[in-house]
């Protein structure tokens, strides 16, 4: 990073773009994260309901008091947390790729519409919306800035072979009537110990991405705003579990929405906000990107028009119904 004060996304924009787009990038992260934290609730009570039984609201209710609990305690608690749940995920995974072989049918694949494409870019780009963590990784390394680099780049390398692998075990098997959370689906087709272990992987992810916006959001609050840390956490848990309770329960629309609509703007601002910190930087970097201008502009490109074809998405229905 060329900026020696450490700052949440919000307040990198600030500092190389102005308040106006503080002030938008700020509303969208806010949207994002609020929408994403009420959207796991959702899909985690679905899923501890499909492992041990009972209520999905009240297994919803549970995971946002564990959740809000440990997002009180900050980033030493949560980096710890992380890790173990990461690393017992990737081995679910990888478990869940080689339980699926035998059941996998290649046909799947040559069935795929790829009319579908498009209508999932918002979940895909959902899926890789792990700047915000950006921030954090910079605090957590402090002292030892040299790793950075190497951080990042593994940081997004393992997560994508792993969505990958994932995504060919559940089409392999599942094809057209993969179900929106993945695992409950396989499992279904693969038999009861498939269906426990799937959702317990559905479960961890859906745990770290919480953990991971409730941090984010609550330290944006305490960075950027200087909220104190009682007040920043109060707002960070406050709006998700209203939006629950009083009737969000479309978990793929409601990624889908964050992803290309609010992750495509927070995208763009990101960009311009890289260009500018390029020349007004006050620290030199651990390393820096060739071909900033024709990656950066791809990158801009890709997210507007995922932003352009999702808002229209949005919006159509709601225009049919009037």
């Amino acid at each position: 990073t060329k900026t020696a004060l450490p700052h949440q996304l919000v307040g990198y924009v600030g500092k190389y773009l102005g308040a106006t787009w503080r002030r938008w990038v700020f509303f969208g992260l806010i949207l994002e994260t609020y929408g994403v934290m009420a959207a796991f609730i959702v899909a985690e009570g679905q899923v501890l309901a499909t492992i041990f039984g009972g209520s999905v609201f009240g297994f919803s209710l549970l995971f946002f008091f564990c959740m809000s609990v440990i997002s009180y305690f900050g980033l030493r608690l949560i980096a710890k947390l992380d890790l173990l749940l990461a690393l017992t995920a990737a081995a679910v995974i990888i478990a869940l790729a080689f339980a699926s072989w035998s059941y996998i049918n290649f046909e799947n694949f040559l069935k795929t519409d790829l009319s579908g494409l498009l209508p999932a870019y918002g979940v895909v780009l959902f899926s890789f919306l792990g700047v915000a963590a950006v921030p954090q990784m910079r605090l957590a390394l402090a002292g030892r800035e040299k790793n950075f680099f190497r951080a990042v780049v593994f940081g997004s390398l393992i997560p994508m072979v792993l969505y990958l692998l994932f995504t060919f075990a559940v089409l392999g098997v599942t094809g057209s009537k993969t179900t929106p959370i993945a695992t409950i689906g396989l499992g279904q087709t693969l038999g009861p110990a498939v269906l426990i272990i799937g959702n317990l992987l559905a479960a961890l992810t859906m745990t770290t991405s919480f953990l991971g916006g409730a941090l984010t959001l609550k330290e944006t609050f305490v960075f950027d705003f200087h909220f104190r840390h009682l007040e920043a956490w109060l707002l960070t848990i406050t709006v998700p579990i209203i939006l629950f309770v009083f009737g969000l329960r479309d978990f793929i629309g409601t990624i889908s929405f964050v992803g290309a609509v609010l992750g495509g703007g927070l995208g763009v601002a990101l960009v311009l906000t890289w260009w500018r910190a390029e020349k007004m930087g006050d620290r030199r970097p651990e390393f820096s990107l060739p071909y900033k201008k024709c990656f950066g502009s791809l990158l801009i490109a890709v997210f507007l028009l995922g932003f352009v074809y999702s808002l229209v998405n949005f919006i159509q229905p709601l225009v049919e119904k009037i």
